[in-house]
């Protein structure tokens, strides 16, 4: 081969090989535009390589050749060319695919019709060596026509573009649209001029082919370069500047000297600072702040501190507080060691992990800590000093249970919460304030002495007695208090807990408002409580439990009118019988009430109405726990029991205490209507000791009321006047309402209640509660 044969290879050779290459580049990209453009790019390739071997090859190859190779591809280039464009414009969304196709491919289709039915002469009429190259001999008529077609086809392109640009909404998108509708228009005046005018008026030197060729590679690397410029086609470094550009993070490049490299939009959005390659990372901080930061982060560079979602608060140059996270890494790049930080705006999420914590740690009424906090900080304590002294304290509202059924549970989340408060008040900040549960409250001590521990304890309950005002009305609370303490007790918090709870109800079993240090002989208590409530269920079933009675006197003739149910225990191995003061609680704790309860008024009402068979009208009271009482079904129970045993019912009297008449009166109240017209009396017990007010007590159908002993016990009391007595006596006589008054010990106690006009009397000045055949040898003539 000549040298003239080696220059016109590599004229179409390394044209045909650049489109191969953007072809390859293109099909990478795996979306419908970039495959389209590969698909163009690739059939002008095979043009200039079928140009190439035209050129090679004797002209008597030439004809052949257009027509099968490089006349194919040329009209294919056409049609790719058309159908990329039209997909800017979505025409492959709006019309019918037979439509659409018909309209991109119809070139390479009239091509392909020309070439393959032997009508080539219609366009050219043979080949001539002009110089080098082989010149095709066109065919004026025909030649031109098709020009005029492609011409037409390339100038569609246009305003398809700018139809395309006017419904972007970006200028960026816009300034797309004009280079790409640019290019198209170069592409027509290239081929005007180098295909038409070139054929009319022949230069002196016949070049116009390679003008051709390099004038449509030029247009095919216009399309390569926006592309890539404005992502229709994404190299390798541009898909890195879009995510960069794009990311939702704050991204920053950084020398050693906190000096800003790169950054993306985002680190304005996120900070509200305007800052730009060359700005300080430091504007970013308050100026106070940033010789401190900057000693951080030359330490951090120095030492290649790498950070994974390192999490910590941050105050702007603008004063905006926030949390981010921080990503960080160390790279090279030109010889420069670099660091890329990226930073997140964590600040809502800092906030609900907050929330989320304190919903974990916090008891929500009283915005103290819960028992999940004690155990992790008692934890979190002993792991970092074994040996470091803690007490546990928990604290025991007394009474509450009857403040809060009389008075509301909204008037007792407000105790607790008052409570809370005081625990608040008296604990210094480092120890640990929880709420247990219910009225329940634990203090963890931590480095105090036994002695340091008792004396703080003396401090809550002096704390707690100080009366407070609730709602208009003075309320004063005491609590027992026992503790626990830290490693002789026990090494764990359930340990502690228990052993402190222990010491709690040794505090409440001396009389309540005390504190009590925990001691072995507690822990005896407590399994002996644990034993108890064991062998009190099998009571019932071993018949163990036992009723005795107690009469009651008509205070104006002295007969006996009525008989008070009072149970015993005749347990196995006890030392006499146990009194009901020593397992009812128990009882109440367990459950075991209710069937206890039952077994009473069954057992009572049997024997009463044996009382009954010997001539005897005597009432029988019977106590009714607040359990029985809140049971829907109670008055249908009662109602069973007096037709088992046929005793008429007016001959029963139901007893209830006033904080359970008060638990919920609105039910209280049904229970009693039931009752009442079963022909069944109420008695109210205890009356004077509870939280009830009087207009309360008048809602329900209560015919006795018994005056508490206490107040009896006043009247003979030193110092003692027995007003309060007298006081209830009075009222319930404008009630219209009888009167009982238990604990009458002395005929002087006698005397007075009968002259404040008591209806009768119950007390061991009557008897002691006896067994039933005693009561019958002694009061009912029975042998």
């Amino acid at each position: 081969m000549t040298l003239t044969s080696y220059l016109l290879w590599g004229f179409y050779f390394f044209p045909g090989l650049l489109c191969l290459i953007m072809a390859c580049e293109m099909e990478w990209r795996h979306d419908a535009k970039s495959r389209t453009a590969a698909a163009l790019m690739l059939s002008l390739a095979s043009f200039f390589f079928g140009e190439m071997v035209r050129a090679l090859l004797p002209p008597e190859y030439s004809i052949a050749i257009v027509e099968n190779w490089s006349g194919i591809s040329a009209g294919l280039s056409i049609g790719f060319a058309y159908h990329f464009y039209t997909q800017f414009v979505r025409w492959n969304e709006r019309l019918h695919p037979l439509l659409y196709y018909g309209i991109c491919y119809a070139p390479p289709l009239v091509l392909a019709l020309i070439f393959q039915t032997g009508h080539t002469e219609l366009i050219f009429t043979g080949t001539e060596a002009v110089g080098p190259w082989n010149k095709l001999v066109i065919e004026p008529s025909g030649y031109f026509a098709l020009m005029i077609f492609v011409l037409f086809y390339i100038s569609a392109f246009v305003p398809l573009l700018l139809l395309a640009r006017r419904r972007v909404p970006t200028e960026r998108m816009k300034r797309k649209y004009t280079i790409l509708a640019a290019s198209s228009s170069i592409l027509f005046i290239w081929v005007l001029v180098f295909g038409v005018l070139a054929e009319l008026l022949p230069p002196p030197m016949p070049l116009p082919s390679l003008f051709f060729v390099y004038g449509t590679v030029i247009w095919a690397a216009m399309i390569r370069y926006l592309m890539v410029k404005y992502g229709f086609l994404t190299s390798i470094g541009n898909r890195f500047r879009i995510l960069f550009e794009t990311s939702p993070h704050s991204i920053m490049v950084l020398d050693s000297s906190a000096r800003i490299r790169e950054l993306n939009p985002m680190v304005e959005n996120m900070f509200h600072i305007a800052l730009s390659p060359g700005s300080s990372l430091l504007e970013i901080f308050p100026e106070e702040e940033r010789e401190a930061m900057l000693a951080h982060f030359r330490g951090d560079f120095d030492r290649q501190e790498r950070h994974r979602g390192l999490v910590f608060p941050l105050t702007t140059a603008k004063g905006e507080v926030m949390h981010v996270a921080l990503d960080c890494d160390y790279f090279e790049y030109e010889d420069e060691l670099l660091r890329m930080d990226i930073v997140r705006d964590v600040t809502d999420v800092k906030l609900t992990e907050d929330r989320i914590r304190e919903m974990a740690y916090t008891d929500p009424l009283t915005r103290v800590g819960n028992r999940a906090l004690f155990h992790k900080r008692f934890g979190e304590l002993a792991k970092e000093n074994p040996d470091r002294r803690m007490a546990v304290l928990l604290l025991d509202l007394d009474r509450f249970k009857q403040i809060n059924d009389v008075l509301g549970h909204g008037t007792g989340d407000q105790l607790l919460q008052h409570v809370a408060e005081s625990l608040k008040s008296a604990v210094p900040g480092p120890h640990l304030i929880a709420r247990l549960g219910g009225d329940e409250f634990l203090v963890l001590l931590a480095d105090l002495d036994r002695g340091e521990a008792e004396d703080l304890a003396h401090l809550i309950l002096k704390e707690i007695r100080r009366p407070f005002v609730l709602d208009s009305q003075e309320l004063h609370l005491t609590s027992s208090i026992g503790i626990a303490h830290y490693p002789e007790d026990g090494t764990d918090t359930e340990t502690l807990m228990k052993h402190a709870d222990n010491a709690m109800y040794r505090a409440k079993s001396l009389g309540k408002n005390r504190v009590s240090v925990y001691d072995l002989e507690m822990n005896r208590l407590s399994e002996a409580r644990f034993s108890l409530e064991q062998r009190l269920r099998l009571a019932l079933d071993r018949g163990e439990l036992v009723l005795h009675y107690q009469p009651q006197a008509e205070l104006s003739s002295g007969r006996i009118i009525g008989m008070e149910a009072l149970i015993r225990w005749n347990a196995p191995g006890a030392s006499g019988l146990v009194p009901p003061v020593e397992f009812i609680p128990v009882a109440e704790e367990c459950g075991l009430i209710v069937p206890i309860g039952q077994w009473v008024l069954g057992e009572a009402c049997r024997q009463n109405k044996a009382w009954y068979d010997l001539g005897q009208r005597w009432t029988v009271s019977v106590n009714v726990s607040a359990a029985q009482l809140m049971r829907s079904g109670f008055p249908e129970e009662v109602r069973a029991v007096l037709e088992q045993t046929g005793l008429p019912p007016e001959l029963l009297i139901l007893e209830i205490t006033e904080t359970a008449a008060v638990r919920d009166l609105e039910h209280t109240r049904r229970m009693l209507l039931d009752l009442a017209q079963l022909g069944v009396s109420i008695s109210l017990d205890d009356f004077g000791t509870g939280y009830s007010s009087l207009g309360l007590i008048r809602q329900l159908p209560v015919k006795t009321i018994k005056i508490d002993r206490s107040f009896v016990q006043e009247m003979t009391d030193e110092g003692g006047n027995g007003a309060i007595a007298e006081a209830l006596i009075t009222l319930a006589l404008s009630f219209g309402m009888g009167t009982v008054a238990e604990g009458v010990e002395t005929e002087e106690q006698r005397e007075r209640l009968a002259r404040s006009r008591c209806a009768a009397i119950q007390g061991y000045l009557l008897s002691r509660p006896v067994p039933a055949q005693t009561i019958t040898k002694k009061f009912a003539g029975g042998e």
